[in-house]
């Protein structure tokens, strides 16, 4: 069986990551000899050749391919450059449609030698995945039509070669605009499963876009559930004192309590109020916060590199801070290691809604940040109340201090409650995925079994 899965970007968002992970996983635990590709949204195939951005996705058994349209970089030094690349791009992926519009199966006869293995591996399939997250929005303007865009095409063509599409794991909008939705809408109709993993998605989709209900379901991250296993050369249980020591950190009591955090940069694009001064405050808040957390607490605070581009919004924690002592942690880390750092923390304080996934299914209890509500509000809500998640356009000191105070306090008493959600959410995510590609690949019962393993379909 061939499974294509579309729109991974790099290896360096652990959520991003973990989603494709346990997307690969799911499937070579349950179908026989499946043959995996990946389309990627963001990069060419020149780039993808470049290892140090994809390390993490080559211990995975896929078949990694380039965008049809990849990721439009206009740096202030070459402006022009960028424009004309973004315009050259736009061409190729309408000439792309033509194509296969016309020709079908046939098109790579007159396709570009870059776009032939993508649309073969979308060509070959039984079953086409859009790879869960957070990308199907538009918050307005050209930049975001042409990203929302960019994100569809490989869609595009697989609607036109009536392939079967499951969008696995999803938090949508918002969609601003009536050519956007007239975008989104037009995919979603016409695949043949939409998962959400939060309420206010499903909400959107079926009260807003009016997408059918019937195709539409709920379930939890699919990042909840993942598979054990050991990094070499690091004893089980001691991750975390092997971390320290692979960063050159040296702390003498590691008893003291334990503060766990992930920060990013936002430009808050729903607010009316100034991007400037909301993230200025968030920053603020976070620093004010630490400072009380070391002062009264005595804490540990360890900034965690969950997207490594967040690593300099961590620096500027680290300067607005006057008593605490963060360690900002910079290593490219596997998203197993992630989790179990995570998990070595007494509570985390996570603005990265997959750092706040990791820290939960370790059993730590998170304060959520959430910078995009769909997924922030809805997906945390599963396991904590929401008293715990924070509009990141709303966060102030006392906001923030007050949520840290009491989830420290009742953190002994939330884990047992944290885990056995999470347990039941894994279960869950597990069970469905498997009847999902069931229903997906259109094969009967006894069919399925011919080709699917350890599986009871009549359970």
């Amino acid at each position: 069986m061939i499974f294509t899965i579309l729109n991974m970007s790099d290896d360096r968002n652990k959520g991003d990551l973990a989603i494709l992970e346990a997307t690969v996983q799911l499937i070579l635990k349950y179908v026989q000899n499946p043959s995996i590709n990946l389309i990627n949204v963001d990069y060419s195939d020149q780039e993808i050749r470049e290892k140090e951005k994809f390390k993490h996705l080559a211990f995975l058994p896929i078949k990694h391919f380039g965008s049809f349209f990849p990721a439009i970089f206009i740096e202030k030094e070459n402006r022009f450059r960028g424009i004309i690349s973004g315009i050259l791009n736009s061409i190729l992926s309408f000439w792309l449609l033509l194509v296969v519009l016309f020709l079908k199966d046939y098109s790579s006869i007159l396709l570009p030698k870059k776009f032939k293995t993508s649309f073969n591996a979308i060509r070959s399939a039984d079953l086409i995945i859009l790879k869960g997250g957070s990308y199907i929005y538009c918050y307005g303007g050209i930049k975001q039509l042409v990203f929302l865009y960019r994100l569809l095409l490989s869609s595009f063509v697989a609607i036109i070669l009536n392939k079967k599409i499951i969008a696995l794991g999803h938090s949508v909008g918002p969609v601003v605009g009536w050519f956007p939705k007239f975008l989104v809408r037009f995919c979603l109709n016409r695949y043949i499963r939409i998962v959400v993993r939060e309420e206010i998605s499903y909400q959107f989709l079926i009260e807003e876009l009016k997408i059918d209900k019937n195709k539409v379901e709920l379930l939890p991250d699919i990042a909840f559930w993942y598979k054990e296993y050991k990094e070499n050369n690091i004893i089980k249980g001691k991750e975390f004192e092997y971390i320290l020591k692979s960063e050159g950190i040296t702390i003498n009591n590691l008893n003291k309590p334990k503060i766990g955090l992930t920060v990013r940069d936002w430009h808050f694009p729903m607010q009316s109020e100034n991007s400037k001064k909301l993230f200025d405050r968030y920053l603020d808040s976070i620093a004010k916060v630490l400072d009380k957390l070391a002062y009264k607490y005595g804490a540990n605070i360890f900034i965690m590199p969950h997207a490594l581009s967040d690593l300099s919004i961590g620096e500027k924690i680290i300067q607005r801070t006057s008593y605490a002592r963060p360690f900002l942690l910079k290593g490219d880390y596997s998203t197993f290691i992630l989790r179990k750092l995570y998990g070595a923390m007494d509570i985390f304080i996570g603005t990265r809604i997959h750092s706040a996934i990791f820290a939960l299914s370790s059993g730590t209890p998170v304060i959520a940040i959430a910078y995009e509500i769909p997924k922030g509000l809805g997906i945390v809500k599963m396991i904590e109340d929401k008293y715990y998640i924070i509009d990141i356009a709303s966060i102030n000191e006392e906001i923030l201090w007050e949520r840290v105070q009491s989830l420290y306090t009742r953190q002994r008493e939330m884990r047992e409650a944290i885990l056995r959600k999470v347990t039941y959410m894994k279960e869950k995510v597990e069970n469905r995925f498997i009847q999902l590609i069931q229903y997906g690949l259109n094969y009967t019962l006894n069919q399925c079994e011919n080709i699917i393993r350890g599986y009871n379909f009549r359970a």
